[in-house]
């Protein structure tokens, strides 16, 4: 965001950058998270033994679109806090927004978890 101060001709380069650059972090971490719970196929050194396509298996990609929309609702929140006027009621407006489809995802979510991992259906705590 400082770089548009002093490179005005490329200032919508600058704001790609700085959005892709708040998209990839949550992404990364849904699909790390939602790997975690599914596991990973290692061998005995640890060490990861199968191709990248495991990464994006269907839970994984739910857990991380989920962090995506939480994230996107956080950042409204917060803009729509510190900001007053017509920013504040377009900020206020995108999460309220996003919060029934955050809450459908994490219900699908919530769901899901009972079919990647049946065991649990039967002690949740387990």
């Amino acid at each position: 965001m400082e770089f548009w101060h002093y490179d005005i001709k490329r200032k919508k380069l600058w704001a790609a950058a700085f959005s892709i650059g708040s998209f990839f972090p949550p992404l990364f971490f849904g699909l790390i998270i939602g790997n975690v719970m599914l596991g990973l196929p290692l061998n005995d050194k640890f060490q990861f033994t199968s191709d990248l396509s495991v990464i994006f298996r269907p839970f994984p990609v739910l857990a991380a679109v989920l962090v995506i929309v939480f994230m996107i609702i956080h950042g409204a929140s917060y803009v729509a806090l510190k900001t007053e006027g017509a920013l504040h009621d377009k900020a206020e407006s995108a999460a309220l927004k996003l919060w029934p489809f955050a809450v459908f995802l994490f219900i699908i979510a919530v769901i899901s978890i009972f079919f990647f991992f049946p065991e649990r259906s039967v002690n949740p705590l387990m």
